[in-house]
């Protein structure tokens, strides 16, 4: 079993939350931080200080294919 934290820069996540634009997402950037700020307090550091390997989601979508597939490669799952 691996753990693979998947994170993405702040504001390239608020970009992407507006651009979905579903009726659960941050209507602004006051909200979006407050919705941080929460999982801040809970705790969802611990959380990525388990990760066996870390992918940085801050580029295209075939980038994002392209390092998930280098990952699992190297968990010996491809």
């Amino acid at each position: 079993v691996a753990v693979v934290l998947i994170e993405a820069p702040k504001s390239t996540r608020f970009k992407r939350l507006e651009k979905r634009g579903e009726d659960r997402d941050p209507r602004n950037i006051e909200d979006f931080e407050l919705k941080e700020k929460r999982h801040d307090e809970i705790g969802i550091e611990r959380v990525f200080d388990m990760a066996d390997y870390s992918i940085i989601n801050d580029g295209t979508l075939e980038e994002f294919r392209l390092k998930v597939s280098t990952v699992l490669a190297n968990i010996g799952h491809v």
